[in-house]
């Protein structure tokens, strides 16, 4: 979320021109930090955005989107699908679980979303402006 600018002013002009995040004041610098670690991760943006969707899934369902999402969906394949499972099971789920984001349930393979604290909301808003603008590559 933006302060200081009402919503036509963000049409305007580049993506988060004269913008400021609003991040919590409790939040201290190793926990901005550690916001800023988890959302640098491509595939963990990708996570959080299906579970913000869909709030309950099962891993596989995750994982199959995570993977197909990564790469070419035509050349989509079991291989990539385990890899990516096997990624989301053992780093970004334990990593997202440390911060009460998700919550996995490794008997049912059941992945439910929760609200995350508002520094990392405000900073995932943020990252889903960026992720939908078409990047030139240079």
């Amino acid at each position: 979320m933006t302060t200081g600018e009402d919503a036509s002013d963000q049409s305007d002009g580049p993506p988060f021109e004269k913008r400021r995040i609003d991040t919590d004041c409790n939040t201290d610098e190793t926990q901005l930090s550690h916001y800023l670690e988890l959302l640098s991760n491509r595939r963990r943006r990708r996570i959080l955005y299906y579970l913000e969707a869909h709030e309950v899934t099962d891993i596989d369902s995750l994982a199959r989107h995570v993977a197909e999402t990564a790469g070419d969906q035509e050349t989509f394949n079991e291989r990539e699908f385990e890899r990516a499972k096997t990624s989301v099971v053992h780093v970004d789920l334990p990593k997202l679980s440390e911060i009460g984001t998700v919550e996995y349930d490794r008997r049912n393979g059941a992945v439910r979303y929760r609200q995350p604290p508002t520094p990392l909301a405000n900073l995932l808003d943020a990252c889903t402006e960026l992720d939908a603008q078409p990047h030139d590559v240079d």
